[in-house]
C-alpha cells in the first residue's frame, strides 16, 4: 500500500468516526418508543368556536347577498359542507390522520 492511500484511509477512517459521535451526541434518540407530544396534541373542541365563529361570519354574509348570490352559494360544495356539518367531520379526521402520521395517541 502506497502512502497515499494510507492517508486517504486514514482521513475517511477519521471522517466517518467524527459523523458517527456527532450522530451519538448530537442525533436523536436510540429508542424506538415516540416521544410524548400530548401536550402538543389540539383537540378539536377548541377548534368548535373558531368554526362557529366562521359560520356566524358566514351568516351575516348570507343576510346581505342579493337573491343571485343566494343560488350561487346553495350550489357552492363548501357552503353545503359548512350547512350540514360535514366540514367539522373532514377536519376531525384530517386531525385524526395527522395524528397517527405523527405516532401521537
Amino acid at each position: 500500500m502506497r502512502k497515499s492511500e494510507a492517508i486517504w484511509i486514514g482521513a475517511t477512517v477519521t471522517v466517518v468516526g467524527i459523523l458517527v459521535a456527532a450522530l451519538m451526541v448530537w442525533g436523536p434518540p436510540l429508542s424506538d418508543a415516540p416521544p410524548d407530544l400530548s401536550s402538543n396534541v389540539i383537540t378539536d373542541t377548541r377548534m368548535i368556536p373558531m368554526l362557529e365563529q366562521h359560520r356566524a361570519m358566514m351568516e351575516q354574509m348570507r343576510a346581505s347577498a342579493t337573491p343571485q348570490m343566494m343560488q350561487m352559494m346553495a350550489n357552492d360544495p363548501m357552503w353545503q359542507m359548512l350547512d350540514s356539518g360535514d366540514m367539522i367531520g373532514m377536519m376531525e379526521d384530517a386531525e385524526a390522520d395527522m395524528d397517527r402520521m405523527m405516532g401521537r395517541p
